[in-house]
């Protein structure tokens, strides 16, 4: 027996059971009852403003839900795993409505109106959904991860594809996706309910979502280095898995930033800083050291670059003698031996290293700085997207030369004057 429910404004309405013909038509469209949608449990949106939540709820209770929530069958959708459990009388699966709908539920509302889409496969569904929902509130930074996350999934994790669906590059696709590598405590941090004084800075958040997996030695190294407190000082790292290894040095690397003072941008350098000499940021999460020949120069010297600035904000440079007198007093003394003979094997590395730069700087011709610094053009893309005034290191600009993706050899123009010719840069290169 057909179901009638009453809606805010006085009309009648037949609520669908789920065995109507258009409940599995594309673009069917009817009246349901909120307790016959499930939600997607993969939707993105992590957060949900209290504020815009109270109001959207005062309003679908004074009169109801007047927009389509768009649902797709759920016995249509297997790539959709939802809690059998708890949505045992459910029918369709939310595509976009998830607001909408825990705001009839809070107020009782007996239908609202739906359209349903059917999609061949995931990869539909999953850009479909995400088109969707960006019509609506804005999603987070995180949020915005995890739709990444999704798209990426779906189209075997190319970046440049998904960037393009969302009407973006490959770059902002992999800065928000990086966020979802955050620890869970970190991933809190940055919801946007908490007042921006104390949210967590999305740059910050971005380098500590970079980082690989640690070694126990690395860890050592950083606790050694600026300390550690609080809860992360109770833990016991060489217990720690993977996963749980990288989350344990983002939370570390955060602390001893915090630590260290300063805004987002001081932060952030710190972060990096620490995280580039580490064998496993240098080297993947296999956490070996790729060698020096296998890095472009630009890397090289971003190396060295971040070497100066880890002893330049390194907290014991900053002690006095003191300082060092009251934390070696106590010390025992074959210990304090060993610390003065590293220290000193490490002042002559550096003297050593300070050598050969110093002659390789004077020995250096004038105006053959290309091989040390990057080049703006536009190119080609290996999946044919073009790529304007973007910043590469020599070794590309030869490959991109090569196969002919620079923009001028694509467009049929003559090089530009600004662009070396790609004679001179192998010549550099191969003397580098």
């Amino acid at each position: 027996m057909t179901k009638i429910a009453i809606l805010a404004n006085g009309s009648e309405v037949k609520v669908a059971n789920g065995s109507e013909e258009w409940c599995a038509t594309h673009r069917g469209f009817g009246h349901v009852a909120p307790s016959s949608l499930a939600p997607d449990p993969n939707q993105p949106r992590r957060f949900m403003n209290r504020v815009e939540l109270a109001e959207l709820e005062e309003s679908i209770g004074a009169v109801g839900v007047r927009q389509d929530l768009v649902v797709t069958p759920k016995h249509l959708a297997p790539w959709i795993q939802v809690d059998e459990e708890k949505y045992e009388n459910a029918f369709f699966i939310i595509c976009s409505g998830h607001r909408r709908t825990v705001c009839a539920l809070k107020r009782d509302v007996p239908a609202v109106p739906v359209i349903v889409r059917i999609y061949p496969n995931e990869a539909a569904y999953e850009e479909d959904s995400i088109v969707l929902n960006s019509q609506h509130a804005g999603l987070s930074a995180l949020e915005q991860g995890y739709e990444i996350a999704r798209l990426l999934k779906a189209n075997n994790n190319n970046f440049a594809r998904v960037g393009k669906i969302k009407g973006k590059g490959h770059s902002w696709a992999k800065r928000k996706f990086v966020l979802t590598r955050l620890a869970p405590e970190l991933q809190d941090l940055i919801d946007p309910s908490i007042q921006v004084k104390k949210r967590l800075k999305e740059a910050v958040a971005f380098e500590l979502g970079k980082v690989e997996v640690p070694t126990l030695k690395e860890l050592d190294m950083l606790i050694a280095e600026n300390g550690v407190e609080g809860e992360l000082a109770d833990v016991s790292i060489e217990h720690l898995d993977d996963t749980e290894r990288r989350f344990f040095l983002q939370k570390l690397l955060l602390q001893q930033a915090e630590a260290a003072g300063g805004g987002s941008a001081r932060m952030t350098r710190f972060i990096h800083t620490r995280v580039m000499v580490l064998p496993s940021y240098q080297g993947g999460a296999t956490g070996k050291t790729r060698s020096a020949k296998h890095r472009t120069s630009a890397q090289r010297l971003d190396l060295l670059s971040s070497l100066i600035n880890m002893i330049e904000n390194s907290v014991p440079i900053t002690w006095s003698k003191q300082d060092i007198d009251s934390i070696l007093y106590n010390a025992d003394s074959k210990k304090t031996s060993k610390i003065a003979a590293r220290l000193e094997a490490a002042c002559g590395s550096l003297d050593d290293l300070l050598d050969i730069i110093t002659a390789a700087s004077n020995a250096k011709p004038k105006g053959s700085g290309f091989v040390d610094t990057m080049v703006r053009v536009t190119y080609i893309g290996d999946d044919g997207l073009r790529m304007n005034e973007k910043l590469v290191p020599p070794e590309r600009y030869i490959t991109l030369w090569e196969s002919g993706q620079l923009g001028f050899q694509a467009d049929g123009t003559p090089k530009p004057e600004h662009l070396p010719d790609v004679s001179e840069v192998q010549k550099v290169v191969a003397t580098a």
